[in-house]
């Protein structure tokens, strides 16, 4: 561990601090990203969006698609066989309890990339 003068203060430093403990200026600096890193993280982070964006859209046609089979379940057929009315409404939440586990899933990932 060597001593270095600070450039703003004049003040001597150790060589491993990462600013001057008199005076705060950075010594260390960050480094540079460059562009090609910018550009890549921004096109995965657009696939990263556009993964949960479309699996969003499956999770609101599931919905859509279990709410058809709860209406099933209310038919005239399904009165009429009560294993089928069952079915329908065993179907009909199954699905609806997924698509919503899925949707909420989503959202979480979408808004905490």
């Amino acid at each position: 561990m060597a001593l270095i003068k600070c450039p703003e203060c004049n003040k001597e430093v150790s060589d491993c601090a990462e600013a001057c403990p008199h005076c705060g200026y950075p010594l260390k600096k960050k480094p540079v990203t460059s562009n090609y890193d910018d550009r890549v993280s921004r096109i995965i982070e657009s696939e990263y969006n556009a993964r949960y964006k479309a699996s969003i859209f499956v999770c609101i046609i599931g919905v859509i698609a279990a709410i058809v089979f709860l209406c099933m379940a209310a038919s005239e057929l399904a009165r009429t066989y009560s294993n089928i009315k069952i079915t329908f409404i065993v179907c009909g939440l199954s699905l609806l309890l997924l698509s919503i586990a899925g949707l909420i899933y989503s959202i979480y990932r979408l808004r905490n990339y």
